[in-house]
């Protein structure tokens, strides 16, 4: 017994380093792999010292000149109109109060005298802080001359880099050397030096072997030997020695560990040592750990993994202590997804094992029974899920870490998680899951026909806004049925009242034919009877106008002449025309109209029939001796004109109403109106971007007309 439980921990033993050599030699392999380039270049052929010299050449060759960049421009510019709008909100600030006080006062000297004070300090403020674009071009131009000498001197110090430039076609020459006479003794005496625009990898100095070509130059940029060691050129310098050595230590110990782990697994297999039955064993231990915790190992192990490969410096520059805790916790990452991957592979092989399997008793369940339950269940499954992702997340960084030595703000993340996960997020579910439940009972009985039963959730959120909505929707399903039925008995009206209307004068036209159709009429009778029929057959061709025009007006069809047309002409023009029968009426008009212009995009033609209408209306539906008032004013950058009277009958009816077509507040049809008049107006004032609305106030008619104002 001894012996074999000796052969046993020997076993167990190698093959426990087996597996730990095989970790350690697979990561130096990948880590050499990943930064052989980087580290096998010297630092003086490395992209890094390529932008130092770069630095160089961009602070003592490339002079800024005259040019300058439109985002350069636009952010000084910025910069003064910022200046100029800061200064001028402070000034309106200082003087807003005491222009309110002198305002309800209604003192206009003191008024006037703050805003005109007001109004010389902005203006001295924009005088001040103005600039033209020629100026802040110039500025900008200045600062980067300055900036740019001011960081050549520097450089001209520089002990640790020095450069030369020549340029062939003047002789001019800019260094920093001591004597620029002694550049070949400079160059010889040198850690490295670099010579452009030829000498040198071409790709790591394109843009300035570029600018030698174009502008004829010769350039030297020279590292001394006597380079000091708080220089940044030395520190890179070493830190690439350091990294190459590195480099070179890695591969040598990775080869040493691959070729021992090798010789390994060669002696186990000699040695008839089956290590399938110790993967076997764990295996026994991994699928004892529920399925559902299984997955949520495998994803929180994955970030894991990832960072420690990611670890660049293995046995260098570590403690052993923390090397040994990277490979074990690299090891149990790899073994744990090894069993993963064998157990997928079971689930597809083995129809028993998947049927049996955690996955399987879960598809079974979904498929019997949770797609029947209640919502609260579902909930109440989805909160236990996420409550066992929080722990686990919880646990894991408490227990393991990435890297476990530096998971303290990890760790104070998920405790916060799980305290706002508990106290906010789960009454809050709870809460929305008695209002969705209240929203399910609303439109059960709405779709049973309860049309009265209103949803009550009084709730901001998207579940309030929902109930909202289905009650909406039940009111404006109601409001649609009240508009059908009044749709329905304007439609009768219009019938009736187009047969009442053209009926009327086509009888009295046959009647007086037949009348003419008589003998023995006396030329005065005769003219009498003609003059009777022209009256009714021109009312007969108003009317048919009149309804073809407000047919045509309202569906659209209309060709609009737009223009720009002074509204305050064009109203006193209308009244102008209308002037006799104004006269000759018992009304006193009260009009108020600006003598400004005022202009708006307008067709002349209709705008004209709009007003002729509501002054017609006016003349015709007005109680005798009583006031009319017409007012036009500028508010807002519209137009808005007011036509107030008192009506001669009574108004019975909703405003909206009066825009149906034949619809005529005088419902007794005494009076010589088509009941056009006012749907033609409204679709005229439509068409063109405005509006015309109707208040009744007891027997005071209003019509108020708004247009859009041009500058």
């Amino acid at each position: 017994m001894d012996t074999k439980s000796k052969n046993k921990f020997k076993e167990t033993l190698i093959f426990i380093v087996s597996i730990y050599l095989l970790l350690i030699s697979t990561v130096l392999i990948k880590n050499s792999i990943k930064n052989a380039e980087e580290n096998t270049t010297p630092y003086f052929e490395s992209g890094s010292f390529a932008t130092r010299v770069c630095e160089i050449f961009n602070g003592v060759a490339k002079e800024p000149g005259d040019s300058l960049t439109t985002d350069e421009f636009e952010k000084v510019k910025s910069k003064y109109q910022n200046i100029l709008n800061k200064k001028q909100k402070e000034i309106e600030k200082e003087y807003v109060d005491r222009i309110k006080l002198a305002k309800e006062a209604q003192d206009n000297v003191l008024l006037n005298a703050l805003t005109t004070e007001r109004d010389k300090k902005i203006s001295d403020v924009r005088k001040e802080n103005y600039r033209t674009n020629e100026q802040i071009k110039q500025e900008i131009i200045k600062e980067k001359n300055t900036k740019y000498a001011r960081n050549k001197e520097e450089l001209k110090k520089k002990s640790d880099f020095k450069y030369y430039i020549k340029n062939k076609s003047t002789g001019k020459i800019d260094t920093n050397l001591d004597d620029p006479s002694k550049l070949e003794s400079a160059i010889s005496s040198s850690m490295h030096y670099v010579k452009l625009p030829e000498g040198d990898d071409i790709s790591r100095y394109e843009y300035i072997n570029s600018y030698c070509k174009d502008n004829n130059c010769e350039m030297y940029f020279i590292v001394p030997k006597d380079i000091s060691h708080d220089s940044i050129i030395y520190e890179e310098y070493e830190m690439y020695k350091r990294n190459t050595k590195h480099f070179i230590q890695s591969s040598i110990i990775s080869v040493i560990i691959l070729v021992i782990t090798i010789l390994i697994f060669i002696y186990m297999k000699r040695n008839s040592m089956v290590y399938g039955e110790k993967f076997q064993l764990i295996y026994s231990k991994f699928i004892k750990i529920p399925f559902g915790i299984r997955i949520i190992i495998g994803i929180l192990m994955f970030p894991m993994l990832d960072d420690f490969l990611r670890y660049e410096k293995f046995l260098i520059g570590m403690r052993l202590s923390r090397e040994f805790i990277y490979l074990t916790i690299i090891g149990v990452i790899v073994i744990y997804y090894g069993c993963c991957a064998y157990d997928i592979k079971r689930l597809r092989n083995d129809k028993q094992y998947s049927k049996e399997s955690f996955i399987g008793e879960i598809s079974q369940c979904i498929k019997e029974s949770f797609i029947r339950k209640s919502v609260l269940f579902k909930v109440v499954t989805f909160s236990v899920i996420t409550t066992g992702v929080s722990c686990a997340l919880l646990l894991s960084f408490l227990g393991i870490g990435g890297p476990i030595f530096m998971n303290e703000l990890i760790v104070l993340f998920a405790f916060l998680y799980l305290i706002i996960y508990f106290f906010l997020i789960v009454p809050c579910v709870i809460k929305n899951i008695g209002k969705f439940n209240k929203i399910l009972q609303g439109t059960k009985k709405m779709s049973e026909g309860d049309l009265n039963f209103l949803i009550d959730v009084k709730n901001k959120g998207a579940l309030g806004e929902l109930a909202n909505n289905i009650n909406n929707i039940k009111e404006g399903y109601d409001k649609a049925v009240t508009n059908e039925v009044k749709s329905q008995r304007f439609k009768s009206e219009l019938i009736t009242n187009v047969s009442h209307d053209l009926k009327t004068p086509l009888t009295s036209i046959i009647n007086y034919v037949k009348l003419l159709q008589q003998e023995g009429l006396s030329q005065d009778e005769i003219k009498g009877y003609i003059g009777v029929l022209d009256r009714k057959a021109e009312r007969l061709k108003v009317l048919i106008e009149d309804l073809f025009e407000a047919s045509k007006v309202s569906s659209g069809a209309v060709e609009l002449n737009i223009e720009k047309l002074d509204v305050v002409s064009l109203l006193k023009q209308a009244l102008g025309e209308f002037d006799e029968k104004i006269q000759k009426s018992s009304l006193d008009f009260r009009i108020k109209i600006p003598d400004k212009s005022i202009y708006c995009q307008l067709d002349g033609k209709k705008t004209w029939r709009l007003f002729e209408n509501l002054i017609s209306n006016i003349l015709k539906y007005s109680q005798e001796n009583t006031r009319v008032y017409i007012d036009l004013q500028e508010k807002d950058n519209k137009v808005i004109i007011t036509m107030k009277n008192i009506a001669s009958y009574e108004m019975n009816f909703e405003p909206e109403e009066i825009f149906e077509r034949f619809k005529r507040g005088d419902e007794s049809r005494t009076t010589e109106g088509s009941g056009l008049g006012l749907a033609i107006a409204n679709s005229i004032a439509e068409l063109q971007g405005g509006k015309l609305d109707i208040n009744i106030d007891g027997d005071l008619f209003k019509s108020i007309v708004e247009l859009k104002v041009i500058k």
